[in-house]
């Protein structure tokens, strides 16, 4: 039985103790928990003592904020696991199986899970309708052709070798989307495991989502440009990856396009 790492980066607080009970719960048992926690909450610390009477979670505390890509590093360098499962701080598994993922990872590469945003506010329920878009179209049709410059890294596995063959995450804005890209170019298989469900909290107000926007805006810009050719290949070789893109982003494009090569009287 294979090891797996479970590992979690907080910053102030979380959903992370939730997760790690509801996980030690799972039948898998040769398994470990990492939690890196940066600049914690008083509330999130005395939260965090509900988990000292388990002898397989380690948690590090730092004072400081540390970022994401440095927790993430650090807490893999801890790790003793053959199989890296990452979630982020707000992502609950509501439905997950630790086996099926080992299972997956035999095969792929990259394994990620299908998210939903919990609708409970007007937020939630418009990034809800986005991450419908996200997997229900653009991740499957990655999924099916087994290959993804893309990826949602609030909660993904890889194995110890691909992590360690790309020296883990790299100091970017979109480090998912980075390290998707890479694992692409290394020839790497992706894999969408539907039998997995992970909820997300929505960020609580409207300046964090507009922030949020704006990074991924920033962050998009950096990742093109870094990889440009490398993702108009990507769009070349798979046509139908482009069509689902476009189809996310704005439904009325293709059919804009598509009205040229219709006979004029079909239009009227």
């Amino acid at each position: 039985m294979k090891k797996v790492s479970i590992i979690i980066p907080v910053y102030k607080s979380g959903k992370a103790v939730d997760t790690v009970k509801k996980l030690q719960e799972d039948p898998y048992l040769n398994k470990e928990f990492i939690l890196y926690v940066s600049s914690p909450e008083e509330s999130f610390l005395k939260e965090l003592d509900k988990l000292k009477d388990y002898t397989n979670v380690k948690i590090i505390i730092k004072n400081e904020r540390v970022g994401k890509v440095t927790a993430v590093n650090r807490a893999v360098k801890l790790a003793k696991g053959d199989v890296f499962i990452f979630f982020d701080a707000d992502a609950i598994p509501a439905k997950f199986n630790i086996g099926d993922v080992v299972k997956a990872c035999k095969e792929y590469e990259l394994v990620e899970f299908p998210k939903t945003k919990i609708p409970k506010n007007l937020i939630g329920k418009l990034t809800h309708i986005e991450y419908f878009g996200y997997f229900g179209i653009l991740q499957r049709v990655s999924s099916r052709i087994k290959r993804s410059i893309a990826l949602n890294g609030a909660g993904f596995a890889v194995r110890r070798d691909v992590w360690e063959k790309l020296g883990g995450y790299r100091r970017v804005i979109l480090e998912d989307m980075d390290f998707a890209t890479r694992i692409y170019i290394m020839g790497g298989k992706y894999y969408l495991l539907d039998n997995t469900i992970i909820k997300i909290e929505p960020v609580p107000t409207w300046k964090k989502w507009i922030d949020q926007r704006k990074r991924w805006a920033y962050g998009g810009v950096e990742w093109f440009f870094t990889y440009p050719k490398t993702i108009l290949s990507f769009f070349i070789k798979y046509p139908l990856w482009l069509l689902a893109y476009i189809m996310f982003i704005n439904p009325a494009i293709p059919l804009y396009f598509l009205s040229f090569l219709l006979p004029h009287n079909w239009l009227y």
